[in-house]
């Protein structure tokens, strides 16, 4: 058996709608609950330095009113959608205003999986799993792109499907409109966007309708916008790829070879899915021996985040993060639901399926466990971001109302992590950043030198800024660094960061 069967019609729809809304309300609801539970356990809900830029680029757009902060690299729609949690103070600092945002993404998840799967109570066992992940729960309670990208690459291939099978245009309206959002969330989705639009073009075509022909480009409307923001900032469309600090800057400190790198990848996909992918790979054997175009389809779209980050591995664009490949948790399911379906019977119930998905994924659940217990997997990094968490609430403090300097990423850390105000802060987002690290003394109260003397990435770092970086000078210029002292003195110092206040008048003097 390929396919689950048809969704329901006539009386039995009212029925459907009413299950969907249940569904999507507990799964939230978990999602809200575990994102509390994170709140006890570590203090915050952000599981990485890039969930805490995810709070402090929508905050430092609504402070300076200026959406250019969007800035080219990371997409938009995360940000743009945070922009009215995050004014509130205690759900900036927190997380919780991504937790709530992602939180109905995750009951988005759940309703389309449970659509895909057929509708009807047996289909309950596929979002029913992916609940009992326990990456799920990390992932949609943290302010990150996934699992909005996951849930709009869903909703694609489900009227994908339905448009595919009856062939109306509205169906490839709301799967064009989902793909556009998601587009805009994560780039894994440009090129299942591009296919779907490749395939409505020759349906198209086929059917003889050229009035329909117009709407075969609709998904890539996403990309298409992007590109015009990035040529409107920087003249350029196709900035995000070759952006200084885009991800092939950071992967410079990556010395794996290439076995290692896939040998990792690998481990993501079992540490995410556990036995799922086994079953999975049976039933697309089964769609290609079917010749189910359909479900095929849906099948790499949903698959694609994982086979994308497999073929860029030897690329400078690979890193390995459990994000990446849990993305892929989805497809793995729903082909695991319909392998079982085809195994089980027809008319297998709801416990036995949902068992069986289960069984399958808990192999990986010891992985899951160690994540959330000890705080630390590839891209998790609970306990180390509350321990800089406690550090930078100190220097937030000391600092009170004083402007500070602050190099890399660790700006959008101290407000979001420290309290403190971006209007405060002069990093990288500044025009005025370059000139601040050669002379701060002209600019501010406060500099945060973070300790990286021996960081693989500070020598970059300084080529970066045209040898202007203050962090590098400090610790590889002796006149700069004298130069410096003469104007601050250390106030505090913490594992990971030096705080230098700047001395007075009479103090200068005096030295």
């Amino acid at each position: 058996m390929s396919q689950p069967p048809p969704g329901p019609h006539g009386t039995d729809r009212a029925c459907s709608r009413r299950s969907e809304l249940l569904l999507f309300s507990c799964a939230t609801s978990i999602e809200l609950l575990f994102g509390l539970l994170l709140m006890l356990m570590w203090g915050t809900t952000f599981c990485s330095g890039d969930a805490v830029c995810h709070h402090y680029i929508p905050r430092l757009i609504l402070e300076t009113g200026d959406l250019r902060h969007l800035n080219v690299i990371w997409l938009p729609l995360l940000h743009l959608i945070l922009i009215p949690l995050v004014r509130l103070d205690f759900l900036y600092t927190t997380g919780l205003a991504g937790t709530m945002v992602n939180a109905v993404a995750t009951g988005l998840i759940c309703v389309y999986l449970y659509r895909l799967a057929g509708g009807r109570r047996p289909a309950l066992a596929a979002p029913m799993a992916f609940l009992c992940n326990i990456f799920t729960l990390i992932f949609g309670a943290t302010p990150m792109m996934e699992q909005w990208a996951m849930a709009f690459s869903l909703m694609a291939v489900y009227h994908l499907r339905r448009y595919l099978s009856g062939g109306r245009a509205v169906e490839f309206l709301k799967c064009s409109t989902a793909f556009c959002l998601g587009c805009l969330t994560r780039y894994e989705l440009w090129p299942p966007a591009a296919l779907v639009a490749l395939a409505c073009l020759i349906r198209e075509a086929r059917s003889k309708r050229p009035g329909h022909l117009l709407l075969s480009p609709l998904p890539l409307a996403g990309p298409a916008l992007w590109m015009g923001w990035n040529y409107y900032l920087t003249g350029d469309p196709l900035m995000f790829l070759h952006h200084p600090m885009g991800p092939q800057f950071w992967n410079r400190a990556c010395t794996c070879s290439l076995s290692t790198l896939l040998l990792l990848a690998m481990a993501m996909i079992y540490a995410s899915s556990g036995a799922l992918c086994a079953p999975s790979a049976k039933q697309i054997y089964r769609l290609l021996r079917a010749r189910n175009g359909p479900d095929l389809l849906v099948a790499f779209v949903l698959l694609f985040p994982a086979i994308f980050h497999i073929a860029i591995a030897a690329t400078p664009f690979f890193y390995v993060s459990l994000r990446y490949f849990y993305m892929a948790l989805p497809g793995f399911i729903f082909l695991a639901y319909l392998f079982c379906r085809g195994e089980l019977g027809r008319e297998a119930g709801l416990r036995p399926l949902s068992l069986s998905l289960v069984v399958l994924m808990a192999s990986a659940y010891p992985l899951q466990v160690f994540a959330l217990a000890y705080g630390m997997f590839p891209g998790i990094y609970f306990r180390g971001l509350h321990e800089h968490m406690v550090e930078l609430k100190a220097i937030a403090e000391a600092v009170g109302d004083g402007m500070v300097l602050i190099g890399t990423d660790k700006a959008a850390w101290l407000s979001v992590l420290g309290g403190l105000s971006p209007s405060q802060i002069i990093s990288q987002e500044d025009g005025c950043f370059k000139e601040a690290m050669e002379e701060p003394w002209r600019y501010v109260d406060f500099v945060v030198v973070v300790r990286m003397e021996d960081h693989p990435l500070l020598p970059a770092f300084n080529e970066l800024y045209d040898g202007r970086f203050y962090i590098y000078l400090y610790y590889h210029d002796p006149s700069w660094r004298s130069d410096f002292l003469d104007h601050f003195y250390l106030v505090l110092a913490t594992e990971h960061y030096l705080l230098f206040a700047l001395r007075s008048q009479a103090e200068m003097i005096k030295a």
